[in-house]
């Protein structure tokens, strides 16, 4: 599988304290292939967004002093200020400009705040056909290794091995040259036996050690994980914070979805109670 290449992305901005930092993501998470930067903010009331009112002139305002930092890091940028239901003109703006990536961030108006469904980040996840980058952020993010950002010192690639979970390694394979670390999980929920779990481990050890060994080949520093207890949602949160992740990739979808279904129940309740940063990918057939 070719590494997926991002010529333009689109930052989602609410001007909540969490979607400030999206500069710090987009310098992050946006490697050479990057282009183009689309700059959006969603108003509400469509009175709002007219370029009489105070509210409009005071959000290009911002827009404009985001810009001109992107600007002066190479990127070409554009503002685009819709009205009307925040994920689904996020969503179709992404369509619209055929972006490679959305980042935003999930907390502030409108964003997802603990564990509420409705919520417009979490609605752009179920919705977009590119790969979402959601910055939560409740945590402060520590690495030593301060010759890669902030945000990809240690990453975490959960996997059951299914051609969607596997999908999530192009993105790593673009950003390669920016990751520090690279740790590869696989959950066992249920076995028949102690043989079946035994036989399974072996498998899932197999399996992860090519991983590993690709990541190598990349110049990439990797590690895996076979965890054998509970539910994978709860192990994987688990997981983020004894090896201190600073961002988990994973799909939208895994084995065993329920067809139409557009966000399995691992990639759902990790989006809803992570506290670091998720990028959540799509699978071939959503696109």
């Amino acid at each position: 599988m070719q590494p997926k290449t991002m010529s333009k992305v689109l930052v989602a901005i609410d001007f909540s304290a969490q979607s400030i930092r999206l500069l710090e993501c987009v310098y992050d998470l946006c490697q050479n292939d990057v282009k183009t930067i689309i700059l959006t903010h969603v108003f509400e009331d469509a009175k709002d967004a007219k370029s009489s009112g105070a509210e409009w002139q005071e959000v290009i305002h911002q827009l404009t002093s985001f810009k001109k930092k992107l600007v002066e890091k190479g990127f070409e940028v554009k503002i685009v200020t819709p009205a009307g239901e925040a994920a689904i003109e996020i969503t179709n703006l992404a369509i619209q400009e055929q972006v490679d990536l959305i980042i935003m961030a999930s907390s502030g108006k409108g964003y997802i705040q603990s564990a509420l469904m409705g919520s417009t980040s979490f609605d752009v996840v179920r919705l977009a056909k590119c790969p979402v980058f959601v910055e939560r952020g409740k945590i402060a993010l520590k690495t030593t290794n301060q010759a890669k950002p902030a945000r990809l010192a240690k990453v975490l690639l959960p996997t059951d091995f299914s051609l969607a979970s596997l999908e999530a390694l192009s993105i790593v394979r673009s950003l390669h040259d920016k990751i520090g670390e690279v740790v590869f999980a696989n959950v066992i929920e249920k076995s028949r036996s102690i043989d079946d779990l035994n036989a399974k481990v072996k498998q899932a050890e197999r399996n992860l050690i090519e991983l590993v060994e690709e990541m190598n080949a990349f110049g990439i520093k990797a590690s895996y994980r076979v965890k054998v207890e509970g539910a994978a949602s709860k192990v994987l949160l688990n997981l983020m914070k004894e090896e201190d992740i600073t961002l988990t990739i994973l799909p939208k979808t895994g084995a065993g979805i329920v067809t139409g279904l557009l966000i399995g129940s691992t990639a759902q309740a990790i989006s809803l109670n992570i506290d670091r940063p998720v990028l959540l990918v799509p699978t071939s057939h959503e696109n």
